[in-house]
C-alpha cells in the first residue's frame, strides 16, 4: 500500500503503507488487521513503548489500514458486513467517509492498484480479483487472475514503481508479481520458517516493500526482497497481541502498532444479604450518631445490618475502623 509521496520517486525516497497483524487469521499483507478490540496503541519509532493511543469502533469490528486520503499518512478503516467506515485520522470519532464494495463474506485486500496515491480496495475471490481504484461504490476497474485459490496473498510495491501488485505465500517460498496482469512471478525467493508469521511494509523508506517474520513477540526485518539474515530483530508488544504497520506519522517508514481490547472490569462486589432479614434497626440517616443510640449492642446491631446490605458505615459509627461501634455506650 501507498503513500502519496511515494510516487514522487524521482524527488524524494518513496513510502509505503503496508498493514501488520499479530494474532491469526490475518497479517500484514494488504489484508485485514485480524483481532478483536477497539484500543489502539501506535508507535512512531522502533521501540517498546507507544506514542500514539486511542479507541475507535468496536470490539468486534473488521478493521484495515490504508493511505485513504493520499496524504501519505496510514489510518484505519472498519468493516461491518461490505459496509467500510473510513477514518483519516488516527483518533476516535465518527468516519470521515463510508462506502459499500463486494458481498459480505468476500476477502478484501487494501492496495494503491494504479499508482496515483491513495489506497483502494479490491475483492479476492479465489484466485481472482477485483480490483476498484476509487474509494467508491461500483463495479470492478480491473480483473485478473494470480496463483492458486488456496493460495496466501501478500499485497506490496514489491519494485517500487509507486504500485502495489501481488505475492503469494506456499510455506516459506514466495513468488511475487511486478504487475497486475497474471502471469509468472517476477522474483522467488524463501525466508523464515513455513511456520513464520509474515509482515509487509517499508521499513527503511527506500519506496519497497519487504518481508519481516514474526515468532513470539520477536520481528527479523529485512530490507530487501532476498533470502539473506534479517537486517534488524526487534522485540515488540506481547505474543497474543494483534499487531498493525504503517506509516502513521508521514515520515516515509512504515512502523508497529498493536490492537488490544479494552481491559475487562472487575466483577462488582455484591454485599451479602443481612444476617438480620427484616425491618432494619434504624432507617438510613446521615443524622444519627452514637448518642442516638440507648445502647452499644443497638449501635452494633444497626451497624451491622448496614455493612451487610450496603457494604458501607451509613451512620459513621465506626471512626477507628475496627469493626466495634460506639464503645462508650453501656
Amino acid at each position: 500500500m501507498h503513500h502519496l509521496h511515494r510516487l514522487l520517486a524521482a524527488s524524494a525516497a518513496a513510502c509505503v503503507l503496508v498493514t501488520v497483524t499479530f494474532a491469526s487469521p490475518a497479517l500484514a499483507d494488504g489484508r485485514e488487521v485480524g483481532g478483536t478490540g477497539q484500543q489502539y496503541f501506535l508507535n512512531d519509532a522502533w521501540s517498546g513503548t507507544a506514542n500514539r493511543s486511542f479507541a475507535y469502533g468496536r470490539d468486534t469490528d473488521r478493521v484495515y489500514t490504508g493511505d485513504w486520503d493520499g496524504n501519505g499518512t496510514n489510518t484505519l478503516a472498519v468493516r461491518r458486513a461490505n459496509q467500510y467506515f473510513l477514518s483519516n485520522s488516527l483518533g476516535g470519532g465518527a468516519a470521515d467517509q463510508t462506502l459499500s464494495y463486494g458481498n459480505p463474506g468476500d476477502a478484501v485486500l487494501v492496495g494503491d492498484w494504479d499508482g496515483k496515491g491513495g489506497d483502494t480496495l479490491a475483492v479476492r475471490r479465489g484466485n481472482q480479483y477485483f480490483l476498484r481504484n476509487s474509494l467508491t461504490s461500483g463495479a470492478a476497474d480491473k480483473v485478473l487472475g494470480y496463483g492458486k485459490p488456496d493460495d496466501t496473498v501478500l499485497v506490496g510495491d514489491w519494485n517500487g514503481d509507486g504500485t502495489d501488485t501481488l505475492a503469494v505465500r506456499r510455506g516459506n517460498t514466495y513468488y511475487f508479481s511486478n504487475s497486475l496482469n497474471g502471469g509468472t512471478a517476477d522474483v522467488v525467493l524463501s525466508y523464515g520458517k513455513p511456520s513464520d508469521q509474515v509482515v509487509v511494509g517499508d521499513w527503511d523508506g527506500d519506496g519497497k516493500d519487504t518481508l519481516t517474520v514474526r515468532r513470539g513477540n520477536v520481528y527479523y526485518v529485512s530490507n530487501s526482497l532476498t533470502s539473506n539474515t534479517a537486517a534488524q530483530q526487534i522485540a515488540y508488544g506481547k505474543p497474543t497481541d494483534t499487531v498493525l504497520a504503517g506509516d502513521w506519522d508521514g515520515d516515509g517508514k512504515d512502523t508497529l502498532g498493536v490492537r488490544r481490547p479494552a481491559p475487562t472490569p472487575p466483577p462488582a462486589v455484591t454485599p451479602p444479604p443481612p444476617t438480620n432479614p427484616g425491618n432494619p434497626p434504624r432507617p438510613i440517616s446521615p443524622d444519627l450518631d452514637c448518642k442516638d443510640f440507648a445502647t452499644q449492642a443497638e449501635a452494633q446491631a444497626a451497624y451491622d445490618y448496614w455493612m451487610a446490605a450496603t457494604g458501607r458505615d451509613v451512620y459513621n459509627l465506626d471512626g477507628d475502623h475496627d469493626g466495634r461501634v460506639c464503645e462508650t455506650l453501656p
